[in-house]
């Protein structure tokens, strides 16, 4: 699951705003797990 949340990070790592959606679903996603 972690490295899904990093793939799509560094996907959207051009635009800001999304990488800290990116963050916020990283945090999510772990503590879900």
């Amino acid at each position: 699951a972690v490295v899904v949340v990093e793939a799509a990070y560094t996907l959207t790592s051009a635009a800001t705003n999304f990488e800290v959606a990116a963050e916020v679903v990283a945090v999510v996603a772990i503590v879900a797990t």
